[in-house]
């Protein structure tokens, strides 16, 4: 800390001497500072176990879901014929696929007569025609006797008339336009038609007799059979005949040399999304492993060793491989089963998860539904079991019917059609809450209640969801949600058994009714990957959560010795301008008395001389 006072008339250091009286503050001061740069390292760790958790949150969602165990894969005997690509879902089966003829692009040009040898020099003929391949949508082309083949191909282009136009060289011998349809397909040939002067004639389109004058390729359907049925269609690539299935024709086989497809289970894309979990893991593992290590070799601590809660995350993480699943047969209730362990004592991997892809891909092979079930990707929606029943309060019917509310249906494009969701009657308020209750048969753990709205549509803006409490006989609520403006709303929370549960609206966006194509009720699943994504939304709730808490308690430790630190250096400031002021006045009295004694020596002087 500069000072910037000299002691010339004292002789003594006074910089040194303030700085020696402030040193015990100075101390304390950068104790303050050092205690403020360990609490945002130990923020900055923590906010690293934050992404690392969500890095494995963002694999467990793929995992738990049960579209990607339902990955397929086509082969074909001979790939030359065709492309074939499948949807997950699509039907494990086999196909026999004939192709009797390509799909073609309606092609034609001038004829030799009306090539240029120059494609800017002037067309010299006048005229209209009509140019399409809609009967019902042709485009007028106005030709005028100054226009060029370039100034004719940009007035076709212009025309967006669903053909192409371009001025090409052909060999040595001169310039002409090629049309090109822009859609294949016998359908979507060229038509063209003089409607004024002879333009297309003159130009070589058309012969004197009004026939195309140069077809360079003729507009024709892919024709195929599957399985023996034949299909036609105007394009190669085609996505409409088997559900799932999209078909990219490539080679003609003829009707006697069909090519076999078979559709299988991939579980390479399953073994692939297994892998990223377990890479997402076992950073984390690496992670908190580094934060809370103690190295015996240095006698360093990791700057987050005191924090019990990560080894119990850690401890947590490794358990998943050993957790068994209820409900599925021997041989497969935990991950061990299909291949996924924990790395070998004194090996590279020890304390991390393995995946061994050879047995997992022998176990998805064997029986995917099962490997999707481990991992908790069946989710049982008890809305849908028989017996369920469905009722309104505060409202009545104003679109389809409330049991459509629980039949499974969740696509919004069938919101107002049969079986398609449901709309009630005016729009709730507190006073008037529209209540949708529903009842289970018996009993059942749930954990998760999903509401699906049509898009476009949605309406649902304050509501609580609440459950059943038997033992109370009280509603108990799982989720108050305010100022809602999604679409599909999950609520997770810790497992409760109930037997009925409800959504109470009391606001909609615009004061419309309350529109809703699903309620779904999902039950308690202990998976593995229902488990991590269940644990670690606890760990990351943005109000309640480990992650979250300890952010939160360290960013106020931060500001308070942060506010402290400002405290003291302003105590110091003011400390040391009083010490700067004492010693300015020290020296000011000094220089004085050195003054009356120059003065007084020098009258002493004075008189000794007589």
């Amino acid at each position: 800390m500069a000072i910037g006072l000299s002691g010339l008339i004292s002789g003594a250091s006074t910089d040194a001497l303030i700085e020696k009286i402030l040193e015990l503050e100075l101390r304390r001061l950068e104790s303050r500072e050092a205690t403020q740069k360990k609490l945002e390292a130990k923020q900055k760790a923590w906010s690293d176990v934050r992404s690392a958790l969500s890095a494995i949150q963002s694999k467990t969602d793929s995992l738990r879901m049960p579209f990607i165990y339902r990955s397929r894969k086509v082969t074909l005997t001979d790939e030359s014929v065709a492309a074939i690509t499948a949807s997950q879902g699509a039907a494990l089966t086999s196909y026999s696929l004939a192709v009797l003829s390509l799909a073609q692009t309606h092609v034609l040009s001038q004829s030799d007569a009306g090539m240029k040898a120059d494609p800017n020099v002037q067309l010299g003929t006048s005229g209209t025609f009509l140019i399409g391949t809609d009967p019902s949508d042709m485009k007028t082309i106005t030709v005028e006797a100054t226009d060029t083949l370039h100034s004719l191909a940009d007035k076709i282009n212009a025309a967006k008339a669903g053909v192409r136009a371009n001025v090409m060289k052909v060999g040595t011998d001169g310039y002409r336009i090629v049309l090109t349809a822009e859609k294949s397909g016998t359908a979507n040939r060229i038509r063209l038609e003089e409607t004024s002067g002879s333009p297309l004639r003159d130009l070589g389109f058309l012969t004197d007799a009004g026939e195309l004058a140069n077809e360079l390729s003729r507009a024709q359907d892919a024709v195929f059979r599957l399985n023996g049925i034949e299909y036609t269609r105007s394009t190669n690539t085609i996505d409409d005949a088997v559900p799932g299935l999209t078909i990219t024709l490539k080679k003609v086989t003829g009707a006697d040399a069909p090519v076999q497809a078979t559709v299988d289970l991939d579980p390479d894309q399953i073994v692939e999304a297994v892998k990223g979990w377990v890479d997402a893991v076992n950073k984390a593992l690496d992670l908190i492993g580094n934060l809370t290590r103690y190295n015996s070799d240095t006698g360093e601590s990791g700057i987050l060793s005191g924090e019990y809660q990560l080894r119990q995350i850690q401890t947590k993480l490794r358990s998943l491989v050993y957790s068994k699943v209820s409900g599925l047969p021997h041989g497969w209730q935990t991950l061990l089963d299909v291949g996924i362990s924990t790395g070998a004592y004194g090996s590279a991997n020890y304390g991390k998860l393995v995946v061994d892809e050879v047995k997992l891909k022998e176990a998805l092979t064997t029986d995917a539904e099962s490997v999707a079930k481990l991992f908790g990707a069946q989710q049982n929606n008890v809305a849908l079991l028989p017996g369920t029943t469905v009722k309104v309060y505060g409202t009545t019917d104003g679109q389809g019917r409330l049991e459509d509310l629980i039949n499974g249906v969740t696509d919004s494009s069938r919101f107002g059609t049969t079986g398609g969701g449901w709309e009630g009657v005016g729009a709730p308020d507190p006073g008037n809450p529209h209540i949708i209750e529903i009842t289970f048969p018996e009993a059942r753990t749930i954990d998760e209640i999903t509401l699906y709205q049509p898009t476009n549509l949605s309406t649902l803006k304050d509501f609580v969801l609440e459950y059943w409490d038997a033992a109370s006989g009280q509603w108990r609520t799982l989720k108050s949600v305010t100022d809602y403006s999604g679409t599909i709303y999950t609520a997770g929370f810790d497992p409760v058994t109930t037997t009925k549960v409800r959504l109470s609206v009391t606001a909609t966006r615009g004061g419309e009714p309350v529109r809703l194509t699903e309620i779904q009720v999902d039950e308690y699943n202990t998976g593995a990957a229902i488990e991590t994504h269940r644990y670690l939304r606890r760990l990351l709730d943005v109000e309640s959560g480990l992650v979250e808490n300890r952010e939160q308690t360290l960013s106020q430790q931060i500001k308070r010795i942060k506010d402290a630190i400002d405290r003291m250096e302003e105590r110091l400031l003011a400390r040391q301008e009083q010490l700067k002021k004492q010693f300015r006045q020290m020296e000011e009295a000094l220089a004085k008395i050195q003054l009356q004694g120059s003065g007084l020596a020098a009258i002493l002087s004075m008189y000794s001389s007589y």
